[in-house]
Formats: structure tokens, sequence, C-alpha cells
């Protein structure tokens, strides 16, 4: 059984979650796995603020969920870290239900293209795509779909996206897509040190919130994109990054973060 206390980055609550679960895998081939995994949460909202949304007061008291979550996943990077070359895509298929006050079905398929243009320079795509289909109208916001930090850099963490018009707490969405393209290359003098530049092209949607009042929510289907570079080191502590980036398509009420940092890799 694990703990968790967070304070949404967005909305003025504080989630407490409760539960434990367990994973089987088996490997198909070299490359190729399917995980399944098995999970109880017991979620607490609590001290919700007195200007939060009236979507984020709807959350107030407890939930369970009963999750059965399948995973099937190709990889064929030659490194898990700072991979050159290979390609992975991966499809997770959560669904909660079982008689818990939750009823959902949420897709993710995510993938990545590495491609070495020489010794030290790395060009790598990547994409998401996600779908939630709330069954019976009860999944919470906080189980949506959200964008920003390090899956759309130039734009905070649940930067963009549907929100209340008066409160502008970020609600999530139903549906969710995007893209990251990065080229890394090495530093003169550094490359023996494992830091590495980085030059980056982010995009992403996230749309459809579908709960009432229709009216109180903004829900643009604008795609938003970003521009920016960063510094990649492959320290014995593990992979740090330091990015810098600047919003070139957005919406209206966007969070923006020019910087991030961040442990651990993209693709």
């Amino acid at each position: 059984f694990n703990r968790r206390r967070e304070l949404q980055d967005q909305s003025s609550y504080s989630r407490q979650d409760v539960g434990g679960g367990v994973r089987l895998g088996l490997a198909l081939d070299e490359f190729t796995r399917n995980t399944v995994g098995f999970n109880y949460t017991n979620t607490e909202i609590e001290d919700i603020g007195t200007n939060a949304s009236v979507f984020v007061n709807s959350l107030a008291g407890d939930r369970d969920a009963l999750t059965i979550t399948n995973t099937f996943s190709h990889d064929t990077r030659d490194s898990f870290l700072t991979p050159t070359r290979g390609y992975n895509i991966s499809l997770a298929t959560a669904y909660s239900g079982f008689g818990g006050a939750v009823e959902s079905l949420k897709n993710t398929l995510t993938g990545g293209y590495h491609y070495s243009l020489s010794d030290d320079w790395t060009l790598s795509v990547g994409g998401r795509v996600g779908y939630l289909w709330d069954i019976n109208d009860e999944t919470p916001l906080y189980d949506n779909f959200f964008l920003g930090g390090q899956t759309l850099r130039g734009f905070a963490r649940a930067g963009i996206g549907p929100r209340d018009r008066a409160t502008s707490d970020a609600l999530g969405g139903q549906i969710m897509y995007g893209h990251n393209v990065e080229l890394r290359f090495p530093f003169p003098y550094l490359r023996e040190s494992g830091v590495q530049g980085v030059f980056f092209w982010d995009g992403g949607i996230v749309t459809e919130f579908d709960e009432q009042p229709q009216a109180q929510v903004e829900n643009d289907e604008v795609y938003r994109m970003s521009l920016g570079a960063g510094i990649f080191w492959r320290s014995p502590l593990g992979p740090l990054r330091l990015d810098f980036g600047v919003p070139i398509v957005k919406g209206d009420g966007d969070e923006k973060e020019i910087f991030s940092f961040s442990i651990g890799t993209r693709f």
C-alpha cells in the first residue's frame, strides 16, 4: 500500500490517495512486452479553497476506484536513457469500475522514433494520443488528461486546456494529443562528461470537458506549440534537464512556464 498527499498545481484543494496494486508482465519476444496491472485507490479531496471552481467543489469527499490496466509495448531503442536509434510504442488501456464509484475507460498511445544524424547528433520525434470514456458520468476531473510542464515545455503543468471562466482553474479534458521533436548535440569540450545541448519543438491540445454548466467552461480548439533549447546531463544521479521554452501558439488563459527543470527521460 502507498500514500500520497499533494496540492494540485492549478486548483485550490488537497488530495490524498491511499491504495496499492500489483503488476504482472510477460515478455512476448526480445522487444515486445505485455503488462497487466491491478490497482485499488481511495482518493480523498479536502481543504477546497473558498474561491475554487464549482467543478472543484464537486470533488469534495472520497471515492473508491478499482482499476485494471493492460499495457502493450514494443521497444527497439539502443538505450533507455540516451537513445540514438530505434523506436518505442506503448498502448495502455485502463478500465475503472467493478462496483467502485468511478467507471471509465482510458486509452493512451505514446511513441517515439530516434535517428542518428551523425556520431553525436540525434533527432527524436515523439507523440501521444489519449481518449477517456466516462461511462457512468462520475469520473472526477483529476482523472482527465492534462498537458504542460515536461509534456509541453513552455507551458506550466496543467497549463493548457479547458478552464473555469470564473476562477481559471484547470479542468483537463477527455481528449488529448501532442508531439515532441528534439535535436540533441554535443557541447564542445564537454563531450566526455555526458552533457548535451537540445533544441525542441513541442505541441499539444487538451479538449472535451462535458460537465455542466457548459457556459462556465472555456474550451477552445487551439493546438498549442512552443520552441526552445535546453541542456541535458547524464549525471551519476540520473538524467538531468534544464529547458527554456517559449510558447509560439497559445490560447486564452494558458499558464506559461519559461524555465523548467526535470529528472528523467522524455521519449
